[in-house]
């Protein structure tokens, strides 16, 4: 039986509430609705200690300036290991928000996806949103090989270009978008209904222990 996973039923997002939540995503953080909005997960390699401090500063400004020289409104998640005070300053510099809410809660929303190599990047390939991985210290993980229509962009000028071109081209955004979803089809389901399937299966599971 294929079930899909439990704990990604909560990414699921209907289109009726979807653009409810987007407004109300826009509100709280004085977003321009008529703009593409970048989600980024934040690299964190410093914090685990897989590069220098400097390196990773100097990485993450160039990675938000990319993001936000586009034009597109720029949201960061930051991982738990994180601290919004070291990440503050840089993201005040290109105008862009730091990200309150878990990124479960409110990636569905997200027009183009920015991250390392994460889990998340499972996340946004299930969802079908516009994924790029920013690999600027040469990590080469092979890890999402499998989604042919995923960009990962080892240069930081090449960066700029990549997501400028999703973010002006309405078109080309959706069709890395539905390549991406029917990629992740291949390793799972995400339709919000995974409890539903194993509560059934397990209610059929019982009947037939008691016959």
């Amino acid at each position: 039986h294929v079930t899909g996973q439990a704990s990604l039923d909560a990414l699921y997002v209907d289109s009726e509430q979807l653009s409810e939540r987007r407004s109300g995503l826009g509100n709280r953080y004085g977003l321009d609705s008529t703009k593409p909005w970048i989600f980024c997960a934040v690299p964190h390699l410093a914090e685990h200690g897989m590069c220098s401090w400097d390196e990773h500063i100097a990485n993450t400004r160039a990675l938000f300036a990319a993001m936000s020289d586009t034009g597109a409104e720029v949201l960061l998640s930051l991982h738990p290991k994180s601290r919004p005070e070291t990440y503050r300053d840089e993201a005040d510099i290109v105008g862009a928000h730091i990200l309150v809410e878990p990124l479960r809660d409110v990636l569905p929303l997200a027009d183009i996806f920015v991250s390392t190599y994460s889990s998340t990047v499972r996340w946004a390939a299930m969802l079908g949103i516009a994924t790029i991985i920013a690999d600027f210290t040469g990590l080469n993980y092979r890890m999402y090989d499998h989604l042919t229509s995923l960009s990962v962009v080892r240069d930081q000028a090449d960066l700029k270009k990549v997501l400028t071109s999703l973010v002006r081209d309405d078109t080309s955004r959706g069709a890395v978008a539905a390549a991406l979803r029917e990629d992740a089809s291949l390793i799972g389901v995400l339709d919000g209904q995974a409890c539903r399937r194993i509560y059934a299966i397990a209610l059929s599971l019982c009947g037939q222990v008691q016959e």
